[in-house]
């Protein structure tokens, strides 16, 4: 009714930001990094476009924003088995992304960066208030980071491999 209040008015905003209400495993989540989760969703034709990213990418608006009211129900993984090929997807595209970007796959993003993310939302940001899917969804958002790294490591170990097959197909019979 909102959006629908907003579109017969034509007001003097060119888009409009929208809270979600983020759900998982059937329960609201109000921590874990999701809490002040926002998206930009409504807008006019041709005031909007996407940035060159294929994971998380933002709308940018040429124009002013508004901000509606009434959260959007966001239920973005209604079961472990739903997680997995949308975390596989979007490591492998992240992964490619860093890999176009020049970034390579060490320690640090292999073990550290993991366990910083999973610390930082579950004890920091409150994921533990979440209850047991909260739990599970910090350990998830770890998960990903770490795959999207080990994706990496695979992605430059193959780079590497492909160039020592390159010169030793380039060097002189014996």
């Amino acid at each position: 009714a909102e959006i629908e209040a907003v579109l017969r008015a034509d007001g003097p905003c060119d888009g409009y930001w929208i809270t979600r209400q983020n759900y998982f495993l059937g329960k609201r989540i109000r921590f874990c990094g999701w809490q002040g989760d926002r998206v930009l969703r409504l807008f006019r034709r041709g005031r909007a476009r996407y940035e060159e990213k294929r994971v998380h990418a933002s709308l940018t608006l040429d124009g002013r924003a508004g901000r509606l009211r009434c959260p959007l129900l966001h239920y973005s993984y209604r079961s472990v088995e739903e997680w997995l090929p949308k975390i596989k997807r979007y490591g492998d595209w992240a992964a490619t992304d860093m890999a176009a970007a020049g970034r390579n796959a060490g320690v640090r993003g292999l073990l550290l960066r993991p366990w910083f993310r999973f610390s930082y939302n579950y004890f920091l940001r409150g994921g533990f208030l979440d209850g047991k899917q909260g739990l599970v969804l910090c350990m998830f958002q770890a998960f990903g980071t770490f795959y999207k790294y080990a994706r990496l490591l695979e992605t430059r170990l193959q780079d590497e491999g492909q160039e020592r097959d390159e010169a030793s197909n380039c060097a002189p019979a014996r």
